[in-house]
C-alpha cells in the first residue's frame, strides 16, 4: 500500500509538472486548460506503465487525448513515458492529434548537444506549404535510433503541423552518425500534405567530420540537403533548413522545369565523377564495375535500363544484358544495414524472393564502399540467412550512382524488354501492399506497372565519396586496431595511428 502511495505521489507530480511547464509556450502564448478528466486520465497512465502495463498505459492516454490534454507533443517531454517512445501505438497517437508548429521532442536530460532546427516547408514555385504535417525522427548521441536500433520504430521523433508561412521548429539533441561507419549525423522527415504524394527525405549535418570533402564538393540535386549549424553561449546548436513539398504534377511530370533541372544538374555531377575515375585509373575503356555506355545514360523509369558489368562476391561475371529476355529485379543491400537484416528476420525478403522464383532473376547489389574488404564476413552472412541469389560487389559506387540508388533495400525492376519498369521500395511500410511482386506479375501478364516509382525506405549506401579524406601517419612501433563497431571489423590491425579502413572510426592502441 506505502508502495502504490509513493507511486501515485511520484505520478501526481510528473503529471502537474507536464501540464505547468511549456505549455503555453507550445501554443504560442495562449494558456491551455487541461480538463479534470484528462488529467485523471494521464496519471492512470503513468501509474499503468509503472506497474508494467504498457497497453493499458497507451489506452488512458488516448482517453486523456480525447478528454482534452493538448498539445499532444508535450507526452514526449515526460520521462514518466519513455517505455512508450518506440511503440507504434503512441508514435500514432501524436500523429494524429498534433496542431502545433513548435515543439520539444525529447526529455529534459536526454544525453547530447541541445539543438534547436528551424524548417520551411515549400512548393516547386517556391511558395510555402501550411498545414503540412511533418514526420521526422533521428538516432541519439551515440547514432542509435532505439532499443533494437529499428529506425521505423525510433526513440527520438516528432510530428509537427506547419504555419502559415509553412515553418515550423523543433527541439531536440544533436543527433551522431551511424557507429562504425562514415555516415553522419542527420534528420530523417517525411512530408505529408494535400495535392502531392509524401516528401520523404533526410538533411545532414554539414560540420560532422564524418562529412568528406567529396560529398561537400557533389552537393547538387540527388544529395541530400545539408544543414549548417551554429552553436550559441549556453552550448545549444541551432539551424535552419528548406525543405521540398511536390505537387502531384511536379512529382510525376518530367517536363517540369524543376526536374529538368534537377535531371541536368545530376547529369553533370556524374558526368564529371566519372571523368575523374577513369583518369585515376588512367583508361577509359569498359570494365567491371563501370556501365557499358556513357554515365550520361543514367536509370530512368520507361526508358531502357542502362547497362552494367560487375563481379559478384564469387568471382563470377554478371552482364545485365545477358538475361535479355527475362525480368530482372535489382536489390541494393548491405549485410550491416538494420533495415535489411530486420527485414531477413521477420523473413519478409525470403519470402518476396520465393514468390517471384521463376519469374524473375533476383540480383542483389551492395553498393557499400567497403563490400569487397568485407566479401568473406558476407558470405558467412549469406549462409546464415540461406540467401542464394548473385550478389553483385559495387565497391567503387559507379553502378549505383548510375542507378540514383539512395538506399539499402531500394528496387529496380528491368523488364523482359531490358526498360526500366519500376523503382523504389519494395513494400508499403506497413506490409500490406508488395510492389515487386505486384510490379513482376504484371509484367508477365504483359501490363504496365503500376505504381512504378515509390519512394525508396532504408540506410543510407555507404558510397566511397562520402568517405573522409585519410589522414597521413607513420609507424610509431604501436598495434592499432579499430574499436568495436557495428561493421564488426575490430579484428584489423594497424602498424600506425588514424582511421579503420572499413568503418572510419578512430584507430585506438591495442
Amino acid at each position: 500500500m506505502a508502495h502504490l502511495h509513493a507511486s501515485c505521489q511520484r505520478a501526481s507530480a510528473t503529471v502537474l509538472a507536464v501540464f505547468s511547464s511549456a505549455i503555453p509556450a507550445l501554443c504560442q502564448g495562449v494558456p491551455v486548460q487541461v480538463p479534470a478528466e484528462a488529467r485523471v486520465a494521464y496519471q492512470e497512465a503513468v501509474l499503468q506503465l509503472e506497474a508494467g502495463e504498457a497497453e493499458l498505459a497507451l489506452e488512458h492516454l488516448q482517453v486523456a487525448v480525447a478528454k482534452g490534454f493538448a498539445p499532444v507533443t508535450n507526452v514526449l517531454t515526460d520521462p514518466s513515458l519513455a517505455q512508450l517512445r518506440e511503440d507504434p501505438g503512441f508514435r500514432l497517437l501524436v500523429k494524429k492529434h498534433v496542431r502545433e508548429s513548435s515543439a520539444t521532442i525529447v526529455v529534459p536530460d536526454e544525453p547530447g548537444d541541445p539543438m534547436i532546427i528551424r524548417a520551411r516547408i515549400v512548393d516547386e514555385t517556391a511558395k510555402p506549404v501550411p498545414s503540412a504535417v511533418i514526420y521526422f525522427f533521428h538516432t541519439d548521441d551515440r547514432g542509435i535510433y532505439s532499443s533494437v536500433n529499428d529506425s521505423k520504430n525510433p526513440r527520438l521523433f516528432g510530428y509537427l503541423r506547419t504555419d502559415e508561412k509553412g515553418g515550423l521548429q523543433f527541439r531536440s539533441i544533436r543527433p551522431a552518425g551511424y557507429p562504425g561507419t562514415s555516415v553522419p549525423g542527420h534528420v530523417h522527415y517525411v512530408i505529408s500534405a494535400p495535392g502531392g504524394p509524401d516528401s520523404i527525405g533526410e538533411f545532414f549535418l554539414d560540420d560532422d567530420t564524418k562529412l568528406s570533402e567529396a560529398a561537400r564538393q557533389s552537393a547538387g540535386a540527388g544529395s541530400p540537403p545539408r544543414i549548417t549549424l551554429e552553436r550559441d553561449e549556453q552550448g545549444t546548436w541551432h539551424g535552419e533548413v528548406k525543405l521540398l513539398f511536390l505537387s502531384s504534377d511536379a512529382a510525376t511530370n518530367p517536363d517540369q522545369d524543376i526536374a529538368n533541372l534537377a535531371k541536368a544538374k545530376e547529369q553533370q555531377r556524374l558526368a564529371e565523377l566519372e571523368q575523374v575515375r577513369r583518369a585515376q585509373k588512367g583508361d577509359t575503356g569498359d570494365r567491371l564495375g563501370q556501365p557499358a555506355e556513357d554515365m550520361q545514360a543514367r536509370a530512368v523509369v520507361g526508358k531502357p535500363a542502362p547497362d552494367f558489368t560487375l563481379e559478384d562476391i564469387d568471382g563470377q561475371k554478371f552482364h545485365l544484358a545477358d538475361f535479355r529476355g527475362e525480368i530482372v529485379v535489382l536489390q541494393w543491400t548491405s549485410h550491416v544495414c538494420p533495415t535489411v537484416n530486420r527485414h531477413l528476420h521477420t523473413g519478409l525478403l525470403q519470402e518476396m524472393m520465393t514468390a517471384v522464383d521463376g519469374q524473375a532473376k533476383w540480383v542483389s547489389v551492395d553498393s557499400s564502399h567497403f563490400c569487397e574488404e568485407e566479401a568473406e564476413k558476407i558470405k558467412s552472412w549469406r549462409k546464415r540467412n540461406d540467401l542464394r541469389q548473385p550478389y553483385l560487389l559495387d565497391a567503387s559506387g559507379a553502378i549505383g550512382e548510375l542507378y540514383s540508388a539512395r538506399a539499402t533495400t531500394q528496387i529496380f525492376i528491368v523488364d523482359q524488354g531490358g526498360v526500366l519498369a519500376y523503382s523504389g521500395a519494395f513494400a508499403e511500410p506497413d506490409g500490406e501492399m508488395d510492389y515487386v511482386v505486384r510490379a513482376v506479375s504484371a509484367l508477365r501478364r504483359g501490363e504496365i506497372v503500376n505504381p512504378s516509382v515509390t519512394e525508396p525506405a532504408g540506410c543510407t549506401i555507404k558510397y566511397a565519396r562520402l568517405l573522409p579524406a585519410p589522414k597521413a601517419s607513420t609507424p610509431d612501433g604501436k598495434i592499432y586496431v579499430c574499436p568495436p563497431c557495428g561493421v564488426d571489423c575490430h579484428d584489423k590491425t594497424y602498424d600506425a595511428p588514424g582511421r579503420c579502413s572499413v568503418c572510419q572510426m578512430q584507430l585506438i592502441v591495442k
